[in-house]
């Protein structure tokens, strides 16, 4: 009980400005409660497929409308419409998630593993947008033969590659640190070296204020760890206006039979 109100209270700090906005819902969802590794209660829907393929877990960005991001778009509908299910859910501390420790790809590993007991036969896949992607990519160690494939749009290379301020020093502190692994905040050069199974289709504006183009090519290593840079483009620009062949390749990532 102590560690979890030291978590929250640490959480809530870094934050706070941007905890518990509720998320607005589309009335089509079906809401749902998943449960992170820490205990912590996320709330989260499903957007059923009429005739799935398989099975999408989104991952939102560090926004405060959280899930409800996605709904910016329309590549919830997209992707049904295409036979996919789709999962969404807040990480903890958005919406209404609760606080109940400081990794957030924790969340990632116990959605996924309450997605996969509800539909064990289809392949499950990740989609994540730059906050989210990176703790989606920090969670596939942990889920490397659960996770087909994972589209990962303008995802930072370290989380203090975004936090300015307090949240950035202490972030890239944590990540340098011996307590890495354990607080999710490991760069992501390292962490994609123990992913062997898992597809990784990364997409990046060329216009990424905090990314250098020439970073994330570095974390092209052979066919399974794909590199797309998108021109003129800046942070996420490219998810919120779909420009021509964007959705192609979220779908053919999705798409690609196992090898």
């Amino acid at each position: 009980m102590i560690g979890k109100l030291a978590a929250a209270l640490v959480m809530r700090s870094l934050f706070g400005r941007i905890f518990g906005h509720e998320s607005a819902w589309p009335g089509d969802a079906a809401r749902m409660t998943f449960r992170s590794l820490d205990g912590s209660a996320l709330e989260g829907a499903l957007f059923a497929a009429a005739r799935p393929r398989g099975v999408i877990v989104m991952c939102h960005p560090f926004a405060k409308s959280g899930l409800a991001y996605f709904f910016r778009t329309p590549i919830v509908a997209a992707l049904t419409g295409a036979g996919w299910h789709v999962v969404l859910f807040n990480f903890k501390g958005f919406g209404k998630s609760e606080v109940g420790g400081i990794n957030y790809g924790d969340d990632v590993i116990g959605v996924v593993r309450e997605v996969k007991l509800r539909f064990p036969t289809l392949p499950l896949s990740l989609l994540g947008l730059s906050f989210g992607g990176f703790h989606a990519v920090s969670a596939l160690p942990r889920l490397d033969d659960a996770v087909a494939a994972a589209f990962l749009d303008s995802v930072p290379l370290a989380p203090g590659d975004f936090f300015a301020g307090g949240a950035g020093k202490i972030t890239r502190w944590l990540g340098r640190s011996r307590w890495a692994a354990r607080t999710g905040t490991q760069p992501l050069g390292h962490v994609v070296q123990a992913v062997r199974q898992t597809r990784l289709q990364f997409v990046y504006g060329e216009r990424v204020p905090y990314c250098e183009v020439d970073a994330p090519l570095a974390l092209r290593q052979g066919v399974e760890r794909r590199v797309a840079v998108l021109p003129a483009r800046r942070h996420l620009e490219a998810f919120l206006d779909q420009p021509p062949g964007y959705l192609d390749l979220v779908l053919a990532t999705f798409a690609e039979p196992a090898a």
